[in-house]
């Protein structure tokens, strides 16, 4: 779907997610905005952000990568 990214859910609240967070399945990144209709992006697996490839605002294609996931670390000091 071709529409406008928004990495928070109004524009002056924090973003839905920061690089580093961990995040789990089916949990809000981010919203599309397409014709005035608004579709949550959401996490297809459990894992680490650990990039975020489209700046709020910015016009994204269809199929077009938003962000990447890693693997879910354990948390830091723990092995």
């Amino acid at each position: 779907m071709f529409g406008m990214f928004s990495r928070a859910p109004a524009p002056n609240d924090a973003p839905f997610v920061q690089m580093g967070d961990a995040v789990q399945k089916g949990q809000k990144l981010g919203l599309l905005e397409a014709m005035k209709i608004f579709t949550s992006i959401e996490a297809d697996r459990d894992g680490r952000i650990v990039a975020i490839l489209a700046e709020d605002g910015q016009e994204v294609d269809a199929g077009q990568a938003l962000f990447m996931l890693g693997k879910q670390d354990a948390p830091s000091g723990q092995a």
